[in-house]
C-alpha cells in the first residue's frame, strides 16, 4: 500500500525529467519569450508612432498660431494705414479736428491701447486712449520707430520699448503720412502693451500643458511673450 503511493507520487518527477517534457517546456518558454518580444517590439513601435503624431500635431498647432499672429500683425498694419490715408488735411494745425477724427475711428481704437498722430517734428498732435482724448502728449521725436517711419513709405513695427506714459513694455505700429508732393508730414501710430492679451491672446489660450512652453521671439532674439 505504501509502496504504491510512493510510486504514484514519484511518477511526475520521473516524467518531468524526460526528454519529451523538456522539449515541450522549451517550446512553451520559447513561445512565451517570443510573444513577449513581439509585444515589446509592437508596443515600442506604437509608442514611437504616437510620439510622432503628437510632435507633428504640436508643430502644426504652433505653425497655425504663428500664422494667426502674422495675420493679426498684418491687420493692425492695414488698419493704421487706412486711417493714415484719410487724415484731415487741416488736422496737423487743428488738434481738435485731428482728435475728433481719431475718436471717430472706433475699430482702430478697439485694436490698440492707444492711437496717436504725430507731426513731422515728433510732437503728438492728438492721442486717444481708452476711447477718450488724452491730455498727455509726449514727444516721440527720439523714438526709433518714428525716425524709421519718417524715412520710409511703409508701416514700421517698433522693437519692444518702455512706454513713456504706460511705463510698461509696448510695441508701436507706425505708418508714415505723406502729402501730395511725397513729403513726410507726420506719423499715425497705435501702441500695444506686451503684457496685455491684445496681441498674444491665442498664444495664452493654447498653452495648457505645464510641460510645454510657447514663446514669441523677435528677429533680435528678444522674447516678446511666453
Amino acid at each position: 500500500m505504501n509502496r504504491r503511493v510512493t510510486t504514484y507520487l514519484l511518477a511526475p518527477v520521473k516524467w518531468a525529467s524526460t526528454l519529451k517534457f523538456r522539449i515541450v517546456l522549451l517550446a512553451v518558454l520559447t513561445g512565451i519569450l517570443s510573444a513577449a518580444g513581439t509585444a515589446y517590439v509592437v508596443l515600442h513601435r506604437v509608442e514611437a508612432s504616437i510620439a510622432r503624431v503628437v510632435l507633428t500635431s504640436a508643430r502644426e498647432d504652433r505653425e497655425r498660431a504663428a500664422s494667426m499672429l502674422g495675420s493679426k500683425v498684418a491687420v493692425l498694419q492695414q488698419a493704421v494705414s487706412a486711417v493714415a490715408a484719410r487724415l484731415p488735411p487741416d488736422g496737423w494745425t487743428h488738434p481738435s479736428a485731428m482728435g475728433q477724427f481719431l475718436l471717430d475711428k472706433a475699430a482702430l481704437i478697439s485694436l490698440f491701447n492707444s492711437v496717436f498722430a504725430a507731426d513731422a517734428q515728433g510732437h503728438i498732435v492728438a492721442r486717444v486712449e481708452g476711447g477718450a482724448l488724452s491730455k498727455v502728449l509726449p514727444s516721440v521725436a527720439d523714438r526709433d520707430y518714428f525716425l524709421s517711419a519718417m524715412s520710409s513709405d511703409r508701416p514700421v513695427i517698433s522693437a519692444p520699448i518702455l512706454g513713456k506714459i504706460l511705463k510698461a513694455p509696448i510695441i508701436i505700429v507706425a505708418v508714415p503720412v505723406v502729402d501730395r508732393d511725397g513729403r513726410h508730414i507726420g506719423v499715425v501710430g497705435g501702441s500695444l502693451a506686451l503684457q496685455s492679451t491684445a496681441l498674444f491672446d491665442e498664444l495664452r489660450a493654447r498653452t495648457q500643458d505645464g510641460n510645454a512652453r510657447d514663446m514669441v521671439i523677435d528677429r533680435a532674439g528678444r522674447i516678446l511673450a511666453h
